[in-house]
């Protein structure tokens, strides 16, 4: 079995520090985006954020 250097434990820390940041900077950005979406699509209010509701309902269930 081969030896892991110093760094790597810190290196694999801040790549998924990274992606957490990213999703969850993602995930709630949605309502800067909510308005244009809306406007852009022609979608209604109500369908836009009951479909965001679903998604966190769903992830929350998913245990993400």
């Amino acid at each position: 079995m081969s030896s892991v250097g110093p760094a790597t434990p810190w290196i694999i820390l801040a790549v998924v520090w990274l992606t957490l940041a990213v999703s969850f900077g993602l995930f709630f950005s949605f309502p800067i985006f909510f308005i244009p979406l809306v406007e852009e699509f022609r979608w209604s209010r109500g369908l836009s954020a009951g479909a965001f509701s679903l998604s966190a309902v769903v992830q929350g269930a998913a245990g993400r």
